[in-house]
């Protein structure tokens, strides 16, 4: 899940959200297989030097609508984004506002439905 300025293109839809939000990812069972980033790009070069070859199966860029947010700084309830019930997920919040200098891997943020 990334914000689309992650992609450092400009846009000019005024009427377009750039940001994810009131996404649900459940249900889905995660195998171990390889997960080997692609060194082709920018991000498969950021996912190697972060994660080697465990990338993580849910990635979030964590960039937020600031106008989307409560007091405690959490997405409030109709933008929330929501992982539940799955088998075998990783997960990394990868902090790109923050030029990626705090990942996570806390899924408690994001455990609702």
């Amino acid at each position: 899940m990334s914000a689309y300025y992650i992609a450092e293109s400009p846009y000019k839809d005024q009427e377009y959200n750039p940001y994810p939000s009131n996404i649900s990812i459940h249900g889905n069972l995660y195998s171990e297989g390889k997960r080997r980033p692609s060194w082709r790009n920018k991000l498969g070069f950021l996912f190697w030097l972060k994660f080697k070859k465990k990338t993580p199966h849910i990635l979030y860029d964590g960039i937020q609508n600031p106008e989307h947010l409560d007091a405690d700084g959490r997405l409030k309830k109709p933008y929330r984004i929501c992982i539940y019930n799955n088998n075998n997920e990783s997960f990394a919040n990868l902090d790109a506002a923050n030029k990626f200098k705090n990942i996570s891997r806390d899924l408690s943020p994001y455990r609702c439905q």
